[in-house]
């Protein structure tokens, strides 16, 4: 067992980790689900993969929804692993990449807040146009101009639309998605 410098705070972690187990393993049941509620369903509708393929036909609806949340989210995963090659230039020392993920962070939440400030005035819908007009403008900013300083701008602009986009998201799909 290796302790003490960096990996400090993640060996203590696995403290944590053992009596949570413990106390999980101790004090939770298991959740069976409610059997009335499954065989009401069955009843009423097709269960498994072509009941799903039916729900999307008669609800295009979903399917958009569903396609957004595609595009969107794998085009925050390329993001998740260019940010840090996009910023390092070759012969220059590496930016401070621990502040500028805090900094991507403290954006994240700001959108969110900011989500829940804008949904009093502005249609869900409306945010949701926005968020990813913006979000399409920040990556495209990145192709267009060769600047650092542009980069991590729309990169923490970027981060700020992910925090925007989570609620915004949960509560279009709650109103779609039945």
């Amino acid at each position: 067992i290796y302790y003490g410098g960096y990996t400090g705070p993640f060996v203590t972690a696995n403290i944590f980790l053992v009596i949570c187990l413990v106390v999980m393993t101790s004090s939770w049941s298991e959740n069976y689900g409610q059997t009335a509620k499954e065989a009401a369903m069955e009843q009423n509708k097709e269960r498994g993969f072509m009941g799903a393929v039916n729900l999307v036909l008669a609800q295009p609806l979903i399917f958009l929804c569903g396609i957004v949340c595609s595009l969107f989210e794998s085009s925050m995963f390329i993001f998740v692993f260019n940010w840090t090659p996009v910023l390092m230039k070759p012969g220059e020392p590496d930016p401070p990449f621990g502040h500028i993920f805090a900094g991507f962070m403290i954006m994240c939440m700001l959108g969110s807040r900011l989500f829940s400030l804008a949904i009093h005035y502005i249609p869900n819908e409306r945010i949701g146009m926005y968020t990813l007009c913006l979000a399409a403008l920040c990556h495209a900013s990145i192709l267009v101009v060769n600047s650092e300083a542009v980069h991590l701008t729309a990169f923490f602009v970027f981060e700020m639309c992910v925090g925007l986009y989570f609620p915004m998201m949960g509560t279009m799909k709650g109103q779609i998605v039945p």
